[in-house]
């Protein structure tokens, strides 16, 4: 697979300064995974919902190559997304990645009686280069485990997208 700085050089639109260069993409998300999520998002059984059309969420991304040490950070604008009983799961504004990979991992412990709940959070976004931009997935998952208790519980979902490139000068003129 071709390495993502190769290919964002073929896009390349504008130069930051330092070197950095510089996309902006418009991305669409389909969110449509989000209504019918797994039985294992929740601590309950619950009836699955009826599969609802595919759904779209627009945003705009910016996507920053450092040439110097070879990684790349995706600015997503911290969209977050609701996983069931596992919770929202919100993507940090920045994500920091090379080649075709970004990820964010997140660990957190909490008591909850005599319990200790341990939250492990993670997101992969993939991007897969094409003729007029890219397309992708983000893949999010959300573990608890209790020490005391049956608070078990796995989520994951797989979002996948499409990402345009938007010259910066029609991104400017839009303001």
């Amino acid at each position: 697979m071709k390495s993502l700085l190769t290919i964002v050089a073929a896009f390349a639109v504008a130069t930051a300064p330092g070197g950095d260069a510089r996309h902006l993409l418009r991305v669409d998300l389909d969110t449509a995974a989000l209504s019918t999520l797994p039985s294992t998002c929740f601590r309950t059984p619950v009836r699955a919902p009826e599969a609802s059309p595919a759904s779209e969420r627009s945003s705009t991304w910016v996507l920053r190559d450092d040439g110097e040490s070879g990684s790349s950070v995706l600015e997503s604008g911290a969209p977050s997304f609701v996983l069931g009983d596992a919770g929202r799961v919100t993507l940090p504004q920045q994500l920091t990645g090379s080649d075709d990979r970004f990820s964010f991992q997140d660990f957190q412990a909490r008591l909850e009686g005599t319990s200790v709940i341990t939250r492990h959070t993670s997101a992969e976004l993939v991007l897969t280069p094409g003729e007029e931009g890219w397309t992708g997935t983000l893949t999010l998952s959300v573990r608890d485990a209790c020490r005391g208790g049956t608070c078990q519980l796995a989520c994951e979902v797989m979002l996948p997208f499409t990402a345009r490139p938007v010259p910066l000068h029609l991104a400017s003129a839009a303001r």
